[in-house]
């Protein structure tokens, strides 16, 4: 006789529909909802709600594993966080196709020096070597239409199931 573990006869535990995902970041989104097309500089520190929507904004600083793992960006839009902290740009497009929202984390720094440019996703930040205001994506929590995924861009951590 064949014994099964429980979780795969109920499916996946941590498989969530999107209504119970939406939910569950409306609730955890302690700075509301922020537009795609919003900067970053000048949010506070704070989790956040957002639609992707089509559209290209400019980045400069570094936006993933730079130097020190620093996840760092100055003058920066929310559209290109998101581009640059996911995956792939395969789950980008399927999040602009779908219109599923993200639940990002941002820490805002008054003042970080020197940000390196990197290319990730088909999107290239520019360097710049000054000193300005900064926010930190320290969470990407996202929907792919079976599940809810998190990646922590400013330890290099993810992607990976996320559950709650």
């Amino acid at each position: 006789m064949l014994h099964l573990p429980t979780a795969l006869l109920m499916g996946s535990v941590g498989a969530r529909v999107y209504s119970e995902y939406q939910a569950h970041i409306a609730g955890r989104a302690t700075g509301g909802v922020v537009g795609f097309g919003s900067l970053t500089t000048g949010l506070a520190a704070g989790l956040y709600r957002t639609t992707p929507t089509a559209g290209a904004q400019s980045m400069t600083g570094t936006s993933w594993q730079g130097v020190f793992s620093r996840s760092d960006a100055v003058q920066t839009y929310i559209r290109t966080v998101v581009l640059h902290g996911l995956p792939s740009v395969d789950v980008y497009s399927d999040l602009l196709v779908s219109g599923r929202e993200v639940l990002i984390s941002i820490n805002a720094i008054a003042s970080w020096s020197d940000f390196l440019g990197r290319t990730r996703n088909g999107f290239t930040s520019t360097t710049a070597l000054l000193t300005a205001p900064a926010a930190q994506l320290l969470e990407l929590i996202w929907h792919d239409g079976e599940r809810p995924w998190r990646s922590r861009p400013y330890t290099s951590q993810g992607p990976e199931p996320y559950d709650w």
